[in-house]
């Protein structure tokens, strides 16, 4: 059995959930006959529209000032051969998603830039290389933002004594360091 919050969660993120709702499959939805009951009072109309607002803006919109995910991660992006509607869909329904947390009271989680990377990693989207690239440059530039975060630091970032560092492994070394001056990226010799 899920728990109420976790079906209405899903019914948020997963289009898959959301339509096992609106045809009443309770086989998906896994939810108590109490719960199952309470779900018939929702607005379907008012749940699909949220539904969509998050999947059309989880690509788009900005996170903590680093940019959006489209600005951050451009040619894993543009490397994605269906339409930036269906990315969104399959990110949101990912299991890297579910690792994210939006807020420090949810319980500490992977942040946006780290849920994305992870699921681009698991779908092979784009060029390993420049997807561990932009993913570097992406945590580096929030670290910069949140030097000390309330997400969980992905492990191919080290705390330092002047702040957090990443070194690309897929093509020759780079460094990517979130310091308190900004971000400072550059090739290693």
């Amino acid at each position: 059995m899920r728990s109420l919050d976790q079906v209405l969660d899903a019914m948020l993120h997963d289009r898959d959930m959301l339509a096992a709702f609106m045809r009443d499959d309770r086989s998906v939805l896994q939810v108590s006959d109490s719960d199952f009951e309470a779900m018939q009072t929702i607005d379907r109309n008012q749940l699909t529209q949220a539904h969509q607002r998050i999947r059309s803006g989880i690509l788009q919109r900005s996170h903590r000032g680093a940019g959006s995910i489209s600005t951050l991660f451009p040619k894993t992006i543009a490397a994605w051969t269906d339409s930036p509607n269906e990315l969104a869909a399959y990110f949101l329904a990912s299991d890297a998603h579910a690792q994210h947390r939006e807020v420090p009271h949810a319980g500490t989680g992977t942040c946006l830039e780290e849920a994305f990377y992870r699921f681009a990693e698991g779908r092979h989207i784009g060029d390993p290389a420049e997807r561990e690239r932009e993913f570097l440059h992406a945590m580096a530039r929030a670290l910069t933002l949140s030097p000390d975060p309330a997400f969980a630091v992905p492990p191919e970032f080290q705390r330092r004594k002047e702040g957090w560092v990443g070194v690309t492994r897929r093509s020759s070394p780079t460094l990517f360091a979130a310091t308190p001056r900004g971000l400072v990226t550059g090739p290693l010799h």
